[in-house]
């Protein structure tokens, strides 16, 4: 059996890129060790450590759950996310596999997953089918909903719990909450292929990935998005400094010490109308774009009353500036040292780095909305290989679905591959309707 070694200090040669480790994980008095095929965990947390998710996360404060896992790509050397790769491919490596994260100038060939190849799984294990990264269905009451899973634990035994978030647009009851980990018992996977299994399942109601806007506003809708350890760390120190910037900003007394007070001051000058909008946010995430704006609307006095007045304005373009200045605090120190040589020379390149970083974030996906478009086109592709299970057979035999919720209803037309018989008998002894002329859901 193979197991990782200690972390190493952020100030040692990175560690070798090993593929199968053994992830400990503490419960209660006991640790258990659980053999899987996952990647090793980053260096002890340091700002200057080079994590970039494609989730939007660009710090590995952010692996706030003890139970998550990254992985280092091996030709950039940025870690991220084991449990937001397409369709779990990160956790199912063989042991010498390379990983490339999905950036450009990295992925050495096309591996994108071609839903149109999906066929039924040959495996039936339950590592193989619910490792982190893939999307399933777990139940919460008498109804299944769409989840990705984010890690396993093992209690001993044969007892494993898997950690899962729940698809954001499932229509729980009021007055229920659904488990962060639920147990094997409580999982299934798309069934693809699998009609009986299928006819047993009541769907709970939940809005379908296509129905969801592709590139939702993430800023628009900042108060959903609860800001981070390491932002309101970041952020705390300097909250009568927004709240002045927001109530009173004086470009003539501030501009050393808030950088974009001189910028607009300068561009007002310039172009002979007062200026307030800042394009600016370097190469801070959408997700780290929304925490800062969530934690400003919580945190400076009045701000949740006059958002049109700060955001993507001076006091949100200093808080996007103070996070950056901590989040790349060593890397700008030597900025300051040899080009600036003013006060606060640290915010002044922080402002500057602001300015001329690449935007990373059109890269950001939404890796939920990704899970699920995976894990719907399993459920509902209707096709040959997918056979009698694709022909809308969820609940047949348990019952209707939540609300009497129809999940069939505007799926995309591509999803019938059109390649098979809509008048083959559905299961073995069944009579062979052709003769009938009778249509049903989407065989018209």
């Amino acid at each position: 059996m193979e197991s990782s070694q200690p972390p190493p200090s952020i100030s040692q040669s990175r560690p070798p890129k090993h593929k199968r480790v053994k992830l400990f994980v503490p419960d209660n008095d006991n640790e258990i060790s659980i053999q899987q095929p996952l990647p090793p965990q980053p260096p002890s947390l340091t700002p200057e450590y080079d994590f970039y998710c494609r989730c939007g996360s660009r710090e590995h404060g952010d692996l706030q759950e003890e139970s998550e896992v990254a992985i280092q790509c091996n030709n950039c050397e940025r870690w991220s996310h084991v449990a937001c790769q397409r369709d779990g491919r990160a956790s199912n490596l063989a042991k010498k596999e390379p990983f490339y994260c999905d950036t450009p100038d990295c992925a050495p060939y096309s591996d994108r997953v071609f839903l149109a190849q999906i066929r039924r799984p040959e495996c039936t294990n339950s590592f193989t089918m619910y490792r982190p990264g893939k999307g399933a269905l777990a139940r919460h009451g008498k109804y299944w909903y769409p989840v990705r899973i984010k890690s396993c634990r093992q209690l001993g035994g044969k007892i494993t719990l898997y950690t899962v978030k729940w698809w954001r647009h499932c229509s729980f009851k009021l007055d229920t909450q659904p488990p962060l980990e639920v147990g094997e018992g409580d999982l299934v996977d798309a069934l693809y292929g699998d009609h009986k299994r299928r006819r047993m399942i009541r769907l709970g109601r939940w809005t379908h990935a296509h129905e969801v806007p592709q590139h939702e506003d993430v800023i628009a809708n900042f108060r959903h998005i609860p800001y981070s350890v390491n932002i309101d760390e970041a952020l705390a120190p300097h909250s009568q400094l927004l709240t002045n910037i927001l109530e009173q900003p004086d470009p003539a007394k501030m501009r050393n010490t808030v950088p974009v007070l001189g910028y607009l001051a300068d561009l007002s000058e310039k172009t002979g109308r007062k200026q307030t909008t800042v394009p600016y946010c370097g190469d801070l995430s959408l997700t780290d774009c929304a925490q800062i704006a969530n934690w400003v609307y919580h945190h400076i006095p009045g701000a949740s009353k006059q958002i049109v007045n700060w955001l993507n304005c001076a006091t949100y373009a200093h808080a996007c500036t103070i996070v950056i200045a901590k989040r790349k605090k060593n890397r700008l120190q030597e900025m300051a040292e040899n080009i600036l040589a003013e006060p606060n020379a640290i915010l002044q390149a922080a402002w500057l780095d602001l300015q001329l970083s690449c935007d990373m974030s059109a890269m950001d996906v939404d890796v939920d909305l990704e899970c699920l478009g995976i894990l719907e086109q399993r459920m509902f592709e209707l096709s040959l290989a997918a056979g009698a299970a694709g022909n809308e057979q969820w609940g047949k035999d348990a019952g209707t679905h939540q609300d009497r919720w129809n999940p069939y209803e505007g799926l995309p037309e591509h999803w019938n591959h059109g390649d098979r018989d809509p008048y083959a008998p559905e299961f073995e002894g069944e009579l062979d309707v052709r003769g009938f002329h009778i249509h049903s859901g989407r065989l018209h």
